[in-house]
């Protein structure tokens, strides 16, 4: 992936939503993303279904065992 900035910049608000609409009907509306903009929206679609999510995926309370389990010197 040559694309920089995936999670930095932001997608189009509306393509996101129509994003979800789209998941929430049953239909897949990234079996064709492959433009710049497309990419952004698909990164902001993910950021929004973490933001959505009533729990974390990964606890607090697992937290400091997680970074340890995947290597990182520092967080």
């Amino acid at each position: 992936m040559h694309h920089q900035g995936v999670f930095r910049i932001s997608g189009s608000q509306a393509e996101i939503n129509d994003f979800k609409a789209a998941f929430e009907h049953g239909e897949d509306p990234l079996i064709n993303v492959c433009e710049a903009r497309d990419i952004n929206s698909t990164s902001g679609l993910l950021k929004l279904y973490f933001r959505e999510l009533g729990e974390p995926p990964f606890p607090n309370s697992v937290f400091l065992e997680l970074v340890h389990c995947i290597g990182m010197s520092s967080f």
